[in-house]
């Protein structure tokens, strides 16, 4: 048998370490398998019985699929302007990493980072009298930056194709009935020449570029598709809201009502489920049933936000009933705002009452300070209940106002506006901050140039050298060796464009939701971090991908979930094959693996386990220089190698 294993790789010229490294990850799945099946049958019955229970919540869910909440969040690891910031985490304006108790270790990374970069430039000053060790490589990075650029604002200008064929379609130019069909097969047909033609100009004359040009020229071309494609189908959803709404005003008798109660029953949109018109209306819900109406929204954590300094600025959604939102420019959005936090009246603690209580517990200090903290708790919990209901309170007005946007939305500000947005899903109006924080972006720039120049360190240092020479020789110890470099790499690079570069954009744009990333390295299994890392492009796959394949085409949730997930794989192969000027889906291999993970980690041994989140660090740290390996194997085949350089 194991011959005729060994005559076959042979025949297929397929080295035998190329072998190795896929028999390890084969019994590394088998064995996580083997554990999984172990321990599942003691928890299906209690699996049963939470579903049993959350049905009813289930049901009424069903109306919502594909709905994002843009609401005022930041993110997780964003520490912005800490240095000015007093060091304790009470204050007003405290950023999630201030609060957490590992705030000194957040500080000590970067004193490792700055002293490893110190060491890194005295080494070279020291052997080479240059304060870079290879300026080649650094010179070759942006020496074709230019043409980039070039090339850029062309696709660029095609994207714009998006929003005048919206226009076309606003007007109905072939009728009702045929404008949208048509002109929808005209914009996939733009989309997908502008995908594949990027792909293919890269991989046939781009060869002279750098790896990190041609890997940028096509990223950016693919967020600009996804805009176009979310701009289409949210603007078509758009209108057909609009169209339902102008048919309900036409009829007036109980004929008409009760036609259009029973089209309002086969609506997706969340009115099918919420029959609240109105802030007055949230104001006569119980702080249970805000809560119900938020957990129903996807709205249930705001343990990010600091409700005691929230103010109505922070909402840009919630306005007057008497007053129409300008949607062209951010700053109209604040001028015709509530300028009081609640507008239902909010128990508090009365300065009389206050006074009563100093007086008669001046005696016994002890009772005084448990006085004062149960007052400050129920302050605290009637701000939290307030909080809730108006956060609803812009649901609500979300909801409606989507309904009657349509057209009014198709301006070619709203779609500038919109390709500047760090979002790849469309929506008429977003949450919004009211100034750009100057040192904010100061800080991130810097940041970004530290966090660039400690990848370069090491890239230059380990990786090259090691992909170079030995992913041929030896690839086994090439693994080995790029354990430590390429995990640093990989975080390294999700911090400087998720947490920097996206919230640079974020403040220049005052867009406010900034929720681009998840506790993804609390991850225990590898699809619970397939929707955490990467918030933007999950929305988008989820929205446009996901629930339209289901909601359009009637598919079933098992072959649109396989639909999602190929799509995405065929993403992610244009943009390597057109990289690397060959087509290794070695990648497509390794996410393929991933399938019959997803049922074993979630088994009681991984699902929300200590075990499960060491599992899935396991993968990323071998997974990571296993695929450089792989890459760099066929990439040397057609290249030289023999020098780190290239």
């Amino acid at each position: 048998f194991f011959h005729f294993i060994f005559k076959s790789t042979v025949m297929a010229d397929i080295s035998m370490q190329n072998i190795v490294i896929l028999t390890f990850v084969l019994l590394t799945v088998t064995f996580l398998g083997i554990v999984s099946v172990a321990t599942q049958s003691k928890h299906k019955q209690q699996q049963h019985h939470k579903h049993k229970h959350k049905h009813h919540k289930t049901r009424r869910r069903r109306g919502l699929r594909g709905k994002h909440q843009f609401v005022h969040r930041p993110s997780l690891l964003d520490s912005g302007m800490a240095i000015f910031m007093p060091w304790r985490s009470d204050t007003p304006r405290s950023k999630v990493m201030q609060k957490s108790v590992f705030r000194g270790w957040y500080n000590l990374c970067w004193l490792i980072g700055t002293a490893y970069l110190l060491q890194y430039v005295l080494n070279n000053w020291r052997n080479q009298g240059a304060l870079i060790g290879n300026l080649q490589l650094l010179s070759s990075l942006f020496h074709y930056l230019h043409e980039l650029l070039l090339v850029l604002l062309p696709i660029y200008a095609l994207s714009f194709s998006a929003f005048f064929l919206q226009t076309l379609m606003a007007r109905q130019i072939c009728g009702a009935k045929f404008t949208r069909p048509i002109l929808h097969g005209v914009q996939h047909v733009i989309q997908t020449v502008m995908i594949f033609g990027v792909g293919l100009f890269v991989f046939f004359f781009c060869e002279h570029w750098a790896f990190t040009q041609k890997f940028a020229l096509i990223v950016e071309t693919l967020c600009l598709y996804m805009k176009m494609h979310s701009y289409m189908l949210t603007n078509a959803e758009l209108a057909q809201s609009a169209q339902r709404i102008h048919r309900r005003k036409k009829h007036d008798d109980d004929d008409s009502s009760s036609s259009s109660s029973s089209e309002e029953q086969q609506d997706t949109d969340t009115s099918a489920v919420v029959t609240l018109n109105g802030g007055d209306d949230v104001d006569r819900l119980t702080p249970q049933q805000v809560v119900d109406e938020l957990a129903v929204r996807g709205l249930r954590d705001f343990s990010s936000i600091n409700m005691h300094s929230t103010t109505a600025a922070n909402f840009c959604y919630y306005v007057n009933d008497d007053t129409q939102v300008n949607i062209y420019g951010f700053q109209s959005c604040y001028k015709n705002r509530s300028t009081r936090l609640f507008d239902a009246d909010v128990p508090s603690p009365k300065s009389a009452s206050i006074t009563s209580m100093l007086t008669a517990a001046s005696s016994k200090v002890h009772e005084l300070h448990a006085e004062i903290e149960k007052l400050k708790q129920i302050e605290s919990s009637e701000m939290e209940k307030a909080f809730r209901r108006m956060v609803l309170k812009d649901a609500v007005f979300l909801e409606h106002y989507r309904k009657t946007v349509y057209p009014s939305n198709v301006t070619l500000y709203n779609w500038i506006e919109f390709t500047f947005f760090p979002t790849l899903v469309y929506e008429p109006l977003y949450p919004r901050t009211a100034s750009v924080r100057v040192l904010y972006v100061l800080e991130k720039i810097v940041i970004i140039l530290f966090v660039m120049s400690f990848m370069y360190a090491i890239l230059e240092q380990f990786i090259l050298r090691k992909l170079s020479h030995l992913s041929i020789a030896s690839p086994i110890q090439a693994i080995i060796d790029l354990l430590v470099p390429a995990t640093l790499m990989e975080i390294c690079a999700f911090f400087a464009v998720f947490d920097c570069m996206l919230n640079t954009i974020a403040e220049l744009t005052c867009f406010a939701d900034r929720e681009f990333y998840q506790d993804w390295w609390n991850s225990t299994s590898f699809e619970e971090f397939a929707r955490k890392w990467n918030r933007p492009v999950h929305e988008f796959l989820l929205r446009h991908v996901y629930y339209e394949s289901m909601n359009s085409y009637k598919l079933s949730k098992k072959v649109a979930l396989a639909g999602t997930f190929a799509f995405s794989i065929a993403l992610h192969e244009v943009v390597l094959s057109a990289c690397f000027h060959r087509f290794s889906p070695w990648l497509a291999f390794l996410s393929v693996l991933q399938l019959p993970l997803i049922p074993v980690m979630q088994s009681p041994a991984f699902k929300n386990t200590n075990f499960g989140n060491i599992v899935f660090w396991f993968g990323i740290i071998i997974g990571m220089p296993m695929a450089c390996v792989l890459y760099a194997r066929e990439y040397c085949v057609a290249y030289d190698c023999s020098t780190h350089i290239q």
